[in-house]
């Protein structure tokens, strides 16, 4: 994704986008503005860009690459309506563009100036962007309800802790009565509203063929349930953006590798797991491995055996949760569900 003319940088606001356009053969900046975060702003923007640069700089939508932080929703209007001009552009994470480009940047902090840094970023790097493609319906649905999902179990729980704290306390037992009266209406509320979630999460999945063949495979390995399945096919893209090679490189996404610190002989950090997107199916299959090291007899072997070595809890519960990821990627490469013994058909040539 290299061949390119121009770089456009773009910070995304809530409400507005800060913009930085530079000529990518010397990073000299042409443009800078900030336009509403609307479908209309990105149309007019594009409109006076090539009013002022298509006779003087032979300014082309097809010739620049838009870069932008991934916030989200925030950047819905941007990417379809880009995408829908023609043009092409990468979504980036903001910390690799900070470590990037070194303390250049690091005393002051604006829109204007992150535009910059997101032009310039583009600019060099511009070998390594992977270009934008739009998720597919089905997997930014299922993404979008186990958000909701998710809302709906806090609020739920926010709800029932006070009863059970109130409960306890006899002298409280008409308060208790009385809060919960209240709050039994919302609270059914949410219950059927995080059912009919599930249910439709259920269907969307069961509607799509791919989605529901790679939704059973990967329900199928040991210490994997339902919500860690939603949100492995939403990370991986329906294993496109991660394919069923990408056992590895989807454990250091999720943050589940230990990472090591050294420097010669005088500088060494602990190794441990960092902190990175896909912290949600990271602790989720905290709570899976404990049923896989339970009733998976290899997996319970395998623990037993690593904490007689002197290992600690959270080491060996990390290496299982690699295990598990292998097995998932390993089905979704075979198209086959889990086999506990499987043997490779294995035929002369």
């Amino acid at each position: 994704m290299d061949h390119f003319t121009f770089v456009l940088g773009c910070d995304v606001a809530k409400h507005s986008l800060s913009l930085c356009l530079l000529r990518h053969r010397d990073r000299f900046s042409l443009y800078r503005a900030e336009i509403p975060n609307t479908g209309v702003g990105v149309r007019t923007l594009v409109r006076e860009l090539l009013r002022r640069y298509a006779a003087t700089e032979g300014f082309e939508l097809s010739q620049c690459r838009l870069i932008a932080e991934h916030t989200g929703i925030y950047t819905a209007d941007l990417c379809a309506t880009w995408l829908d001009l023609g043009g092409r552009l990468s979504l980036v994470d903001a910390r690799r563009v900070q470590a990037s480009l070194g303390s250049r940047y690091a005393y002051d902090k604006t829109d204007a100036l992150d535009a910059v840094r997101l032009a310039e970023y583009g600019s060099r790097f511009a070998d390594q962007l992977q270009e934008y493609v739009p998720p597919r319906a089905a997997l930014s649905l299922i993404a979008h309800l186990h958000s909701l999902r998710k809302r709906l179990l806090l609020v739920r729980d926010i709800l029932e802790q006070p009863l059970g704290e109130l409960a306890g306390q006899a002298p409280l037992g008409a308060t208790a009565q009385l809060i919960e009266e209240l709050q039994q209406r919302p609270l059914e509320a949410l219950r059927q509203s995080i059912v009919a979630c599930e249910q439709q999460l259920a269907q969307v999945i069961a509607e799509d063929e791919a989605l529901r063949r790679q939704f059973e495979l990967v329900r199928s390995v040991s210490g994997v349930g339902q919500v860690c399945a939603w949100q492995i096919l939403v990370l991986t893209g329906g294993f496109t953006r991660f394919t069923a090679q990408d056992a590895k490189a989807f454990c250091r996404y999720i943050g589940i590798v230990p990472r090591r610190f050294e420097s010669g002989s005088s500088i060494y950090r602990h190794r441990g797991s960092p902190k990175r997107r896909g912290g949600s199916l990271k602790a989720d299959l905290s709570m899976g491995l404990l049923a896989a090291i339970q009733y998976d007899p290899d997996l319970k072997t395998y623990y037993r055996r690593k904490r007689a070595a002197g290992k600690t809890h959270r080491v060996v519960a990390n290496a299982v949760k690699n295990k598990i990821i292998e097995r998932v990627f390993a089905v979704v490469r075979r198209g086959t569900t889990y086999q506990k013994n499987y043997q490779p058909n294995l035929q002369a040539s």
